[in-house]
């Protein structure tokens, strides 16, 4: 099992956007990708027993293990806690100096702006938890897609996938 992961570790790919990553780790981040994605079909509901509730039918209908608790609690960053319905400068002023004024996906120092992970079109909110630092370029090429920056697993510690 060990020897498997390790060539797993060694497996060397290109991902579409020319990055060279191994393969475990691109794994790991469509994992997490999947996980944002299932969370923004969350958005609307209210608390964390809807949530918990959510996943136990999930389970039973389609037999798969969702840890509820887990993202009961992902959830509650992304929806729950600090959901600002306006963008304003204090969290904007955080965000910078957090990520200190440099792009999380290309690491350039010029011409940026704050970038919704989960974008809004998707349910993404203004919560810290969802916003880092993006140069114009990266901002504008990413769009509305679900793309992770650099610094995803820093800012998530709490995520099932950390590399």
């Amino acid at each position: 099992m060990k020897e498997s992961i390790k060539k797993l570790e060694e497996l060397i790919i290109v991902s579409s956007n020319g990055e060279v990553q191994s393969f475990l780790k691109f794994i790991k981040k469509q994992i997490e990708i999947n996980e944002l994605i299932l969370l923004t079909s969350f958005r609307t509901l209210k608390n964390n027993s809807e949530i918990k509730r959510k996943i136990d039918l999930l389970d039973s209908r389609f037999h798969v293990a969702l840890n509820p608790c887990y993202f009961a609690r992902r959830w509650d960053k992304f929806y729950a806690q600090g959901q600002n319905k306006r963008f304003n400068k204090n969290i904007k002023n955080k965000i910078y100096q957090r990520d200190k004024f440099l792009c999380q996906y290309c690491g350039f120092e010029k011409k940026i702006e704050i970038h919704h992970v989960i974008p809004q079109d998707l349910g993404g909110s203004h919560s810290e938890y969802n916003l880092v630092c993006a140069c114009e370029n990266c901002n504008r090429s990413i769009g509305n897609s679900l793309r992770l920056p650099r610094n995803w697993w820093k800012l998530h510690p709490e995520s099932n996938n950390v590399i």
